[in-house]
This record gives C-alpha cells, structure tokens and sequence, in this order.
C-alpha cells in the first residue's frame, strides 16, 4: 500500500513539472505573438497616418476607429472628436452634402 502511494505521489510531481515546462512554453510564445502583433499594429498606423488621402475606418458596430491625419485636415475636425463616434450621425451632422433631400 506504501509503495501504491508513493508511485502515485511520484507521479503526481512529474506531471506537475511537465505541466509547468508545458505553461512556460506557451508563456513563451504568447508573449513572442504580443510583440509580433504590436509590430504589426504600429506598421498598419504609420501606414495609414502616412497616406495623402483621408482614410476613416470604422468597427463591426459602425463606430469610428481609426482617422488619418489627412482625414482630419479634410473634415477639419479632431481624431478626438471623430474616434467612437456612430459615422451615419457624423455625417447627418457634418457634413452638408448628407443633407440634402432625397
């Protein structure tokens, strides 16, 4: 009965210790994924920023996410005024071609 309990103490240890070998790889890894996105993240906003034309994008949910500087020089308006604004109403408000009458 002694030797049953300590085979099984035993292991219990050795895949304690390949789990955690297991979490420090994925560790590893999720912070080499971070960085790489990071990377990629800042390439996308120096592209964007960079362009002549006024870029806005916007999320799933129609909301502002992204204005260029050009963007901003066009509509003469802040990125901090226009960032998490829903665009339809920005443009009703905005913008005086969206006023017309249809």
């Amino acid at each position: 009965m002694i030797f049953v309990n300590l085979f099984c103490y035993f292991a219990i240890a050795y895949l304690a210790g390949l789990l955690m070998s297991k979490l420090r790889q994925v560790d590893v890894q999720l912070k080499d994924t971070s960085g790489a996105l990071e990377n990629l993240q800042a390439l996308h906003e120096n592209i964007v920023q960079s362009m002549s034309g006024g870029v806005i994008t916007t999320g799933l949910d129609g909301h502002i996410t992204l204005v260029n500087r050009a963007a901003q020089q066009l509509l003469e308006i802040s990125e901090a005024e226009l960032r998490d604004a829903p665009w339809p109403a920005f443009f009703r408000i905005h913008c005086p071609i969206s006023r017309r009458p249809r």
